[in-house]
């Protein structure tokens, strides 16, 4: 298994950060977006384990979540359910 980390510009010079978890050799390969208050780093454990079974995982960084998110990329939407523990 290889571990990659990198960034990617998108649109309007958004730089998407991305996280791929290599499987060597590869039977496939999985892409996830993750949900409302996650980054993805919160699959790396997924990640690792897939790719020790020969898929290779890859997922993004949402605009505004984890390490895509740029001094003016983070929004306000009021208050949240999100859980500042998790």
């Amino acid at each position: 298994m290889r571990y990659e980390e990198s960034t990617s510009q998108l649109y309007e010079g958004f730089n998407a950060f991305y996280r791929c978890f290599v499987a060597e050799p590869q039977r496939g390969v999985v892409v996830d977006v993750h949900g409302f208050c996650e980054h993805s780093g919160r699959y790396a454990d997924f990640g690792r384990f897939l790719a020790e079974n020969g898929f290779t995982f890859c997922m993004y960084g949402l605009r505004g979540h984890g390490r895509s998110a740029g001094n003016d990329d983070r929004g306000s939407s009021g208050t949240s359910s999100c859980s500042s523990g998790t």
